[in-house]
């Protein structure tokens, strides 16, 4: 592409322009969108992991007595954390389970039942919407 907007410059006054060229603004927006994007859902996760061990750390503090009692019974400790570990998991599927399932049936949604909601001035009026089985199947061995 570069090579033959060289030869097109070379008869005299000809400016060439490729369309990379002239839509180098929207592919730096595009970019920094995804960027801010993926910094935005980041934070997001970070809270939500953050919540998720405050929740646990309130459980744990309560049951510090009845802990030390199931201890003094012959309870070992790894048998405690395999305890505390479970209701973490459990509670995170409790959060990315239905999560996931709105999530997937939204756009499942969206991508057979379009929506037109941008202005008329864009090329494509509807809300982009397309389901990667593979992809969400990714995303929750991810979180798993």
């Amino acid at each position: 592409m570069l090579d033959l907007k060289q030869e097109v410059e070379k008869f005299g006054d000809v400016i060439a322009e490729s369309w990379m060229d002239r839509n180098s603004t929207l592919f730096f927006a595009l970019k920094l969108e995804k960027l801010v994007m993926g910094v935005f859902l980041a934070l997001a996760g970070l809270i939500a992991s953050s919540s998720i061990l405050s929740v646990l750390a309130l459980l744990m503090s309560p049951k510090k007595r009845d802990i030390a009692i199931l201890k003094t019974l012959g309870l070992s400790n790894r048998r405690t954390t395999r305890i505390f570990t479970q209701i973490g998991l459990l509670l995170a599927s409790m959060g990315i389970v239905p999560g996931v399932l709105m999530g997937t049936s939204l756009s499942y949604y969206l991508q057979n039942h379009p929506v037109n909601v941008l202005p008329d001035i864009y090329y494509d009026s509807q809300i982009p919407a397309l389901v990667d089985p593979w992809f969400v199947l990714w995303f929750l061995l991810l979180d798993c």
